[in-house]
């Protein structure tokens, strides 16, 4: 339908599973994730971690990092009271306040206020990302209309670059093949 528009993948970001640094809880499974986001578990003492009720903060709708994490995990749908933030620095801060939350960044966000969850034993990495393992990833993705020209070019030759991938993987970032 749109013959001009070029797409152009040149990154992935892992959504990194966020903690207080103070939680206990150093990994959970998918399923463990999908039952803390959808409401079934509601207790820190159900996924190994000490007696409290879970404070889970989400995205709003409709965001990327929302949607990409839904459908990693196969969430449905989320409960009636769980919060919504509208931003990622919003999730992280509302985390690191708060020893019962959990939430959700990017890697490329992430910071020693909080604390990353391993997936399935699997801690978000640019390595993990690359190599496929890390379950919860997202595509970062540049659309053109019809070939690029100029500084449009400029920039996507160097994402491209071994030199761009090498700026890509020190702010976290897990340049895409």
């Amino acid at each position: 339908a749109y013959p001009d528009i070029r797409h152009y993948h040149f990154a992935n970001d892992a959504i990194a599973i966020i903690v207080h640094p103070d939680n206990p809880v150093k990994g959970l499974t998918v399923a463990q994730l999908k039952g803390i986001f959808e409401g079934a578990i509601k207790n820190w003492d159900q996924v190994g971690g000490k007696k409290g009720i879970i404070s889970v903060i989400t995205r709003e709708k409709g965001s990327g990092q929302r949607v990409a994490l839904e459908k990693a995990v196969g969430i449905a749908k989320a409960p009636a009271g769980i919060k919504e933030v509208g931003s990622m620095g919003g999730v992280r801060s509302d985390v690191e306040l708060d020893i019962a939350a959990i939430g959700y960044i990017l890697l490329s966000g992430v910071t020693k206020s909080v604390k990353m969850v391993a997936i399935d034993g699997v801690t978000p990495s640019v390595q993990t990302v690359k190599a496929g393992t890390y379950p919860i990833t997202t595509p970062l993705i540049l659309i053109t209309k019809g070939e690029p020209k100029g500084a449009t070019k400029t920039f996507i030759d160097y994402l491209l670059s071994p030199e761009g991938h090498t700026t890509m993987e020190k702010q976290n970032l897990a340049p895409a093949k």
